[in-house]
This record gives C-alpha cells, sequence and structure tokens, in this order.
C-alpha cells in the first residue's frame, strides 16, 4: 500500500514523484566513480603497490557495479560472489599494511584462511555460484571491523604524534569501519529493511546502502587528498 504524503489536508503526489526520482539515483555509482577518478588524478605520481591495487580495485568496483546496474540486472549474484572475493583480498592486505602493523603477514594470512573457508563452505552449500554468499559476506565482514579495531588500538602505542584529521591512513580505514559495521547490521535485518518504504516503492535498505557507499568512498577520496597534500608539504621542506 503506497500511503501518499500530505501538506495539512492537500495530498501532493508531485512531491512523491520528485522523492522517488531521487531515491532511484544510483549515488553508490556516483560515489564509486567519483573516487575512482579522484585516485586517478590524485594519486598520479604515486607507484607504490598500495596506491596501484588501490586504483585497480577501485576499477574492478566501478567495473562490476556498472555492469551490474545497466548490463546483467537479473540473476548477477555470481558477479557478486567472484568480484567478493577481490573486496576482501583487498582489504584483509591493504589495512595492516596501512596501519603498519607489526605483525602483518601473519594476521593476513590468517584472515584470508578464515575467508576462504567460509566462502568454499557456502560454495558448498549452495553448489555453485548463482546464490549470494551472504555468510562469507557477514565473517568478511566482521574480520574487517576487527581489523580496523586493531589499527584504532595501534595509534595509542605510536610515539610520534600524528594529526588525524590530516592523515590519510586515518580517514582510508575509517571508511572501512563505518562502511562494514553498517553493511554487517544491514545484512543482520536486511528482510525487515526490504519491507519499509521510503518515497513510494523504494525499499529503506537501498537507501542505507546508498548512504554507507557515500561514507566510504566519499572517506577515501578525502584520505587521497590529504595523500597529496602531505606529499606536497614533504616536497617544501
Amino acid at each position: 500500500m503506497i500511503i501518499p504524503k500530505t501538506t495539512g489536508i492537500f495530498v501532493c503526489p508531485a512531491d512523491d514523484n520528485q522523492t522517488d526520482l531521487l531515491l532511484r539515483f544510483p549515488y553508490h555509482l556516483l560515489a564509486e566513480w567519483t573516487c575512482f577518478i579522484a585516485s586517478l588524478i590524485l594519486l598520479k605520481n604515486q607507484w607504490s603497490p598500495i596506491a596501484l591495487l588501490t586504483k585497480i580495485y577501485l576499477f574492478l568496483v566501478v567495473f562490476v557495479e556498472t555492469i551490474c546496474r545497466y548490463v546483467i540486472i537479473y540473476n548477477n549474484q555470481w558477479v557478486y560472489n567472484f568480484s567478493m572475493v577481490a573486496e576482501f583480498i583487498f582489504g584483509m592486505w591493504v589495512i595492516p599494511k596501512l596501519g603498519d602493523f607489526k605483525k602483518a603477514r601473519p594476521i593476513t594470512l590468517a584472515c584470508f584462511v578464515l575467508f576462504f573457508v567460509c566462502y568454499i563452505a557456502d560454495l558448498i552449500r549452495h553448489r555453485g555460484f548463482d546464490i549470494y554468499f551472504d555468510n562469507s559476506y557477514t565473517i568478511g565482514s566482521a574480520i574487517m571491523i576487527c581489523l580496523c579495531v586493531y589499527y584504532y588500538y595501534t595509534i595509542f602505542f605510536k610515539e610520534e604524534y600524528t594529526t588525524l584529521s590530516a592523515d590519510p591512513v586515518f580517514w582510508f580505514i575509517s571508511g572501512y569501519l563505518i562502511y562494514y559495521t553498517a553493511t554487517t547490521g544491514f545484512d543482520t535485518f536486511f528482510e525487515e529493511l526490504e519491507k519499509i518504504p521510503v518515497g513510494s516503492d523504494i525499499p529503506l535498505g537501498t537507501v542505507i546502502m546508498d548512504v554507507t557507499n557515500l561514507i566510504l568512498y566519499g572517506f577515501w577520496t578525502f584520505s587521497f587528498i590529504c595523500l597529496r597534500n602531505k606529499r606536497k608539504y614533504m616536497l617544501q621542506l
């Protein structure tokens, strides 16, 4: 049932149409493409493995999301099951690297093993890739949250002073923490959120996912800006 918006005693159906148009806009794609283009511009002189793999990963993100929205619109769970592997391999590798964890390699390997055990279990349970591996994504998200929290823990033991508001690593990992914390809650209450309409028939879950993507890629874009400013400052010394 669609409940029209009202102002006083007057029904305003036009407002509903405008709201639906705004809500149907692919904000997640806008955020992803903006972040990818920003990485090409702001990291153009950065050739470290982290900078290079970040640009490659962002290209994969925009490619998959664009294809799944405009080309493989239906039955595209198998695409996300494959892209999930790249998503978590990159995340579980880059956070220990950026956070400069003392035991980065064994931590990364342990995360990989745990994730792939769950991934293979989902593959066996679903007998293929046609059904989305929700358990694997939940476990992967939980691992990412733990890595982010451990990064915050290490900050307290650093000897050198760091201005977090201008620290690219802080913003990059903070975007991860907010995103995966929100998506874990979203996955837990997915069915309930999909039943709550915003506007006329836009599920609340869709709106939440757009917001979390805007936060994640907004934070990443700002981290690239901080990195460029930091590099300029170092060159002036």
